[in-house]
């Protein structure tokens, strides 16, 4: 993607290429010497990064120059500090060569949010205290593919194209509300430790190594990925599917076991699957209520789940949260049924007896990422 401030540089080679407004030059990575996928190693080592998530976060940087694919939002948590800063600047500057580590301010509308997307590669925001639903899904449909007039010096042209952008974000805690934002988000928890990471000096010839070893684990990644594109087991995870793609292609271009991945992924899930749990009451009220059944099956018309769920009922939960029809219900039991299928739920409608609509919930087992 290009804007109205793009300008053209011409390579030592004679190759001319079109270069961002507002872009750091291209690092020489031939002046590395040889190099190897084992140099992105260098970004847990100088950064507050978890090493224990590190296939996660190479995977979500290689899939955001993968702009074809379904992109995923990353959320870096943790507590304002220089630690997450430079966490957040240094993926920034991986992917993206932009020379602004963050935009200032989340649009509002639509209008605002397009020309951000048509003036950056990755959209990123530091310090997001909230998202409104509006803004979630906005975000969203960028991180899709979404058509934009296209712009010249400000002005409309009768063209448009489709901008699809990565998104990453710092906040304290999780903004996320949406379920479909939600489903495509990979949130990292950011320690602070101010003590122990400080970045060299020669940061410059640290962000080429960096580049280089993300180059060629995407080389291997896009060389090998038709042994993944139509694997169908991926397609349980929704919108991560593509990032759990990437990432046993990951695994394997850094010489680690897939299983490995795996086994960060489902950690990193369940982590997520509690604050959404904590989201829905009546998610929570159905785990509470298996609880109290021996048999571990509840099996009853929806009418009869509306009475019965109620006792079960989060104290905290808000009056217009907990639904008062069987309609809403059904419409809450929808939404719920990924969620407490990670619990170890099989929450599903087993359809009509006589007038009445039956719900069945079973304890079964938490669903496995390998298969």
């Amino acid at each position: 993607m290009v804007d109205a401030g793009t300008m053209y540089h011409q390579t030592q080679v004679g190759q001319p290429f079109i270069l961002p407004f507002k872009s750091r030059d291209l690092p020489q990575t031939s002046n590395i010497g040889n190099h190897s996928t084992f140099l992105i190693d260098s970004l847990f080592d100088i950064s507050a990064l978890p090493s224990e998530a590190d296939l996660l976060i190479v995977a979500w940087m290689v899939l955001s120059w993968m702009p074809d694919r379904k992109q995923v939002m990353l959320e870096l948590l943790g507590a304002p500090s220089s630690s997450m800063e430079k966490a957040h600047s240094l993926i920034k500057c991986v992917v993206d060569p932009s020379t602004e580590s963050w935009q200032n301010e989340l649009p509002n509308h639509v209008k605002q949010f397009n020309d951000v997307a048509l003036q950056h590669y990755l959209l990123s925001f530091s310090q997001v205290v909230d998202l409104t639903p509006i803004q979630q899904d906005h975000l969203f449909n960028l991180m899709r593919g979404k058509p934009i007039d296209w712009k010249w010096k400000g002005k409309k042209v009768v063209a448009n194209i489709t901008v699809q952008c990565p998104v990453m974000i710092s906040s304290l805690e999780s903004v996320v509300t949406v379920p479909k934002l939600a489903d495509s988000t990979l949130s990292i928890e950011v320690e602070e430790n101010e003590s122990r990471y400080e970045i060299p000096e020669q940061l410059q010839s640290i962000e080429s190594a960096l580049v280089a070893g993300l180059l060629m684990i995407f080389g291997h990644v896009n060389a090998r990925w038709a042994m993944v594109e139509y694997d169908r087991r991926f397609d349980h995870y929704g919108g991560l599917a593509d990032l759990c793609r990437v990432g046993e292609l990951v695994a394997e271009s850094l010489r680690r076991d897939k299983a490995e991945f795996w086994h960060q992924f489902e950690t990193n899930q369940r982590s997520r699957r509690q604050f959404e749990l904590e989201e829905s009451p009546v998610a929570m009220a159905i785990l509470k209520m298996l609880a109290d059944e021996p048999s571990g099956v509840i099996d009853m018309p929806v009418k009869r789940w509306l009475s019965r769920l109620k006792p079960y009922c989060p104290e905290s939960t808000p009056p217009e949260q907990w639904p008062t029809t069987s309609r809403g219900l059904s419409a809450k039991f929808k939404l719920a049924k990924p969620l407490l299928r990670d619990f170890g739920i099989t929450l599903a409608s087993i359809g009509r007896r006589g007038p009445q609509c039956y719900w069945r919930a079973e304890k079964t087992q938490p669903s496995s990422v390998e298969e």
